[in-house]
């Protein structure tokens, strides 16, 4: 099962300060841009960034109309860490609301770009064999139900990495993240593996 820790951590600095409600006009506007500055310097060191993905037969409990005409699916899986979530803890302990809810939109928007490029690399692998991939399917998200965390977890061994799921099916660390797509030759081609259009999540502050 191949394992990936070597991440482009790059974001959108404006998209950022956009979900936290700052544009240019504002009067935190200058103060957040610097404090955003201030802790991309450092989330580095707090960041584990660690992806794994495998490719596998379709099981009964995944047989769902997204994935109907695929020859397999590739469960995947992305995690942060947990120094990230203790970091940003650590800043609403010490009453540094500000910062706290500003790193945690930094370490989201990370956890979600990331995604992207886990998705971008399975892609790669999936057209070596002349297959396609269907959009990411995301447990809690759609259609699919969020117990289907537990397949992906047992699935891809996620103890292994440090990873444990609770009985609400929440993955520790906090900053993780599963999905799941349709693979095979019949599939239609996709180049992204998300589209905020067929989310069923209502207002959501990464669809800005």
């Amino acid at each position: 099962m191949p394992v990936f820790t070597n991440f482009d951590l790059t974001i959108n600095k404006e998209k950022v300060l956009k979900i936290m409600g700052c544009s240019p006009e504002s009067g935190i506007y200058q103060k957040t841009a610097q404090l955003y500055d201030c802790l991309l310097e450092s989330i580095k060191d707090d960041l584990n960034p660690t992806g794994v993905y495998k490719f596998i037969d379709i099981p009964p409990t995944l047989k769902f109309q997204e994935i109907a005409n695929c020859s397999q699916i590739v469960l995947c899986f992305l995690t942060l860490g947990e120094k990230i979530s203790l970091k940003i803890n650590e800043y609403f302990a010490e009453n540094r609301l500000w910062e706290a809810m500003l790193l945690e939109v930094m370490a989201d928007q990370i956890l979600f770009k990331i995604s992207d490029r886990l998705f971008c690399q399975v892609l790669s692998e999936a057209r070596k064999k002349g297959w396609n991939l269907t959009e990411k399917l995301e447990p809690g998200t759609g259609t699919i139900p969020l117990d289907i965390q537990k397949e992906i977890f047992d699935n891809l061994n996620l103890m292994e990495i440090n990873v444990s799921l609770n009985s609400a099916f929440v993955f520790s660390p906090l900053k993780s993240l599963a999905f799941f797509c349709g693979a095979g030759k019949d599939v239609s081609p996709n180049a992204k593996g998300h589209d905020c259009a067929k989310c069923g999540m209502k207002n959501c502050l990464f669809n800005m």
